[in-house]
């Protein structure tokens, strides 16, 4: 057997340490490597697979920068091809693909990327992830969590697509996988050593085996290439090398081994070492919330307005856009995002979200005025790739001196109805074109107004005093009786709990039990979910609400529905406590014209300790067994019974992680609940098919002793700040449905893509930048500059098993378009007339293209549909 040894680190930027305190341990390791290669120059290092690390350092050893590229050109160490590692089930599917664009071209910069899709620790693996790495020209990949069995070294992983990988599964029975060979640098342990290979070997498709020379933090060792000398002297019947993760599956390739092909999503419950502790999807939601709103808005908002600045005006800040994905995928390191670190390390994250926040606004601010002109009037822009008509609230600043009321009219200067929902006190800052601070006194006017948007397009209202207080919308409106809601297409009843009962009213069919509160105790920590033995669970479904009516009219009504939730103080290890606390909960129930969901918006106090709180939903599906839920580029269906726990190292429990919606249906009936930032879901497996998303889990330890797990997933600390006593603000939509689930994707992307609400004097010479017909499957994922010339790359994703025809009609003219992948290396070119392009899309597939802009001298920027030519 040919046993490849690989010296490597698995380096947690921040984790039990804050991150400066590892960089200190990281300046120190790294300057070993260095002095190590300079006296040992076949020395071979794995530098854990993420580029950031390169960066780190440098900002300490500056001067250390031309080393460092000489010895990873030589092969000597191994960087790339992520920015940091992530988690992939917390993060947007689009935030994988600029981690592995940002950590490329940092590899290419410093000379050499490692060509292997290495994920050694992230807690399970999204099923699209072979068809991102291939993408990226990775044809293999190494990781450790989810594959859930031990039988076989290497294998097949198929993403929905059809893209396959060949996959090596990195496994030890006592370590874990990516430490399997980590003694190896000290003085040999035969008896685990000898484990490792009986293990291995049995396992090995071909005569090679996998020994990882590394650990958490581990510093290189020169020892290893005495060690295998002296293994060679010993062992006749292996042959120990110093090698590197490609040669190894560069030998295992060459024997043309038949593997097992695995399908889809890898997050398989553990017979081993090798959780994928599921507790992580809800633990610390406060972060959680906070990241889908950064990247959100970056995605959605900022970059598209960014592309129609530079059509604009030819201008577009790729360096500041790549700085600010940065920091965002600073916080998606796997022990960060996945809230499983020290107290500690989450402050610091909260002020990188404050950070973030910040650049997003002063760069929206900038856009705002280069693209609209200084000025009082709304504008508002769709990030939706559709045309969509719907009622919009919108937050109005009006000065003081404005007058009593307002009217509003569109860009054709007709008036326009509105419904008032609230006005104001406030104050507005700025500063000025000549950099002076100002503040106005002035009122808030939140208003409903029903419009029509372009896709990917704005439309302007403006504002004229009025002397009436405000203009009300005097048709019929949507609460016709107290504790009702009734548009087009639902009635909602509430009821005395605060539940609601939903009718669509296309289908006759009736949802009841809607919006019911659950809390049970979690003795668990930061990685498991864990009841105690003795469990009580409070529901609201006896609850006695305060309900009231806080808005009502054309446009929109809206109820305000007040509990407190009494439940156990604290949990102990058997039990829950005799004292009660109150959780103060409000939610506002909303419907609007047109929309075929209702809104929810919910406002928590938390003041228990070590419980989980979640809002459950029947569906009243009864011929079903299998829910779905979106995860990067995929729609996935799980089985909704539980799985057996016999033989396994860490309980099945039966939650699941979602992004954006998830649900259950028969093709006929179903449920769909969309939400912003939650990532965890159940559906029982009882009559109902009830719907269960978490809203809150709060425990205190990062790790401990568990009855629903084998062994510790990490040191035992108190972390006080993971009990989550905060106030918390959650949005989540229902969605009745009477077909398949790709039907609705686009009523849950209207409720969670918002549109964005700015301020200037003149809508931009391009009233849209693109717009598609076809499926409601296609996703839209990305619109961004090109990283290496000036063309414009657009990301859609088939969200369906089936080929998908689009039809894109663009605002702005171009010369030519290419398809091409995810690195944005050419596939072919695509045919297209004037500004129309037809396209089809397979089932499952990811499909970026690149448009080539057409450049006119007498401007500064690209030539637009409409504009006209100076004289």
């Amino acid at each position: 057997m040919k046993v490849h040894i690989i010296p490597h680190t698995h380096w947690d930027r921040e984790w039990c340490q804050t991150f400066q305190e590892y960089r200190v341990k990281l300046i120190k390791m790294i300057d070993r490597l260095i002095y190590i290669i300079e006296n040992y120059p076949d020395y071979k290092f794995l530098l854990d697979g993420q580029t950031i690390i390169l960066e780190d350092y440098l900002e300490v050893r500056p001067e250390k920068r031309e080393k460092l590229e000489k010895y990873i050109r030589n092969g000597n160490i191994f960087v790339g091809p992520w920015y940091v590692q992530p988690d992939e089930f917390l993060v947007s599917g689009e935030s994988l693909i600029r981690n592995l664009l940002i950590g490329s071209k940092i590899s290419e910069k410093f000379g050499n990327r490692l060509n292997v899709g290495y994920v050694p620790d992230s807690f399970g693996h999204i099923s699209q992830l072979p068809q991102i790495f291939k993408g990226f020209d990775i044809e293999d990949v190494v990781l450790w969590r989810g594959v859930g069995r031990n039988e076989s070294l290497e294998y097949i992983w198929k993403a929905p697509s059809g893209d396959e990988v060949f996959l090596v599964h990195l496994q030890s029975p006592l370590f874990s996988g990516y430490s399997n060979g980590w003694y190896l640098s000290y003085e040999i342990p035969f008896d685990i050593l000898n484990i490792h290979l009986e293990a291995l070997s049995k396992n090995a498709n071909t005569p090679n085996i996998i020994l990882m020379n590394g650990r958490d933090h581990a510093e290189p060792n020169e020892k290893v290439l005495e060690n295998i000398k002296k293994l060679n002297e010993l062992y006749k019947e292996h042959t120990f090398i110093l090698s590197t993760l490609e040669d190894y599956i560069s030998d295992v390739k060459s024997y043309n081994p038949k593997l097992i092909v695995l399908q889809g999503e890898l997050r398989n419950y553990s017979f081993g070492t090798d959780y994928i502790l599921s507790g992580v999807l809800s633990a610390r939601n406060y972060l959680k919330l906070s990241n889908f709103e950064v990247y959100h808005k970056t995605e959605k908002i900022l970059e598209p307005l960014a592309i129609v600045n530079y059509l604009n005006s030819g201008v577009y800040d790729s360096n500041y856009l790549e700085y600010l994905w940065k920091l965002i995928l600073q916080n998606h390191a796997h022990d960060s995002i996945c809230g499983c670190s020290i107290d500690e390390v989450h402050v610091e994250m909260e002020g990188r979200f404050v950070s973030i926040r910040g650049l997003i606004r002063e760069f929206l601010r900038s856009i705002s005025i280069n693209l609209f002109g200084g000025g009082e009037d709304v504008i508002l822009f769709n990030p939706t790739p559709k045309k969509r008509t719907s009622t919009f609230v919108i937050p109005i600043f009006i000065k003081e001196d404005l007058g009593k009321g307002i009217k509003i009219y569109d860009e054709e200067k007709r008036e326009l109805k509105y419904q008032l929902l609230s006005i104001q006190d406030t104050y507005k800052f700025y500063m000025d074109e000549k950099n002076i601070r100002i503040t106005e006194k002035g009122k808030e006017y939140t208003i409903a107004l029903n419009l029509d948007l372009p896709g990917l397009g704005f439309r302007k209202i403006s504002i004229e005093k009025n002397e009436n207080r405000y203009m009300f919308v005097f048709n019929e409106n949507i609460s016709k009786s107290f504790g009702i809601l009734e548009n087009e297409y639902l009635k909602v009843l509430i009821q005395p709990n605060g539940s609601l009962i939903i009718e669509n009213k296309e289908t006759g069919e009736v949802y009841k039990n809607l919006h019911i509160f659950e809390d049970g105790g979690d003795i668990g920590d930061l990685y498991n979910y864990c009841p105690p033995y003795r469990d009580r669970i409070y529901t609201t479904y006896g609850s006695k609400a305060n309900i009231s009516l806080i808005n009502n009219g054309e446009f929109l009504a809206e109820y305000l529905v007040e509990v407190d939730f009494e439940v156990p103080k604290d949990t102990k290890n058997e039990y829950r406590e005799e004292e009660l606390i109150k959780l103060p909960i409000k939610s506002y129930i909303s419907l609007r014209k047109e929309e075929r969901f209702v809104r929810i918006r919910t406002e928590i106090s938390n003041y228990a300790r070590n419980h989980r709180l979640r809002v459950l939903f029947e569906s009243g599906v009864q011929n079903s067994n299998t829910s779905f839920s979106y995860t990067p580029f995929d729609v996935v269906e799980r089985d909704i019974k539980p799985l057996d726990p016999k033989g396994r190292n860490e309980y099945p429990y039966n939650f699941h992680p979602f992004q954006y919606f998830m649900g259950i249906t028969d093709g006929k009936k179903g449920l769909m609940i969309a939400s912003k930032g939650l990532y965890e879901y159940e559906v029982f497996n009882d009559q109902e098919r009830t719907i269960a998303l978490t809203l809150i889990r709060s425990v205190g330890f990062l790790s401990r002793e568990l009855p629903s797990r084998y062994n510790i997933a990490g040191p035992i600390i108190e972390t006080p700040s993971a009990q989550c006593i905060r106030s918390f603000q959650f949005e989540y939509a229902i969605i009745p449905m009477s077909g398949p689930y790709h039907n609705y994707i686009k009523d849950a992307f209207e409720f969670i893509d918002d549109i964005e609400v700015l301020q200037g004097k003149d809508l931009p010479n391009i009233n849209s930048l693109f717009e598609i017909d076809g499926s409601d499957a296609i996703f839209l994922s990305a619109i961004k500059k090109a990283e290496k010339d000036e063309g414009i790359v657009v990301r859609f994703c088939n969200l369906s098993k089936d080929v998908q025809e689009v039809n894109i009609k663009t605002g702005f003219k171009f010369k030519k378009v290419e398809e091409i992948k995810l690195n944005e290396e050419k596939i072919r070119d695509l045919e297209f007339q004037r500004e129309e392009i037809k396209i089809k899309i397979l089932g499952k597939k990811i499909f970026t293209l690149k448009f080539y802009i057409e450049y006119n001298n007498l401007y500064e920027g690209p030539n637009l549909r409409g504009v006209k030519k100076k004289s």
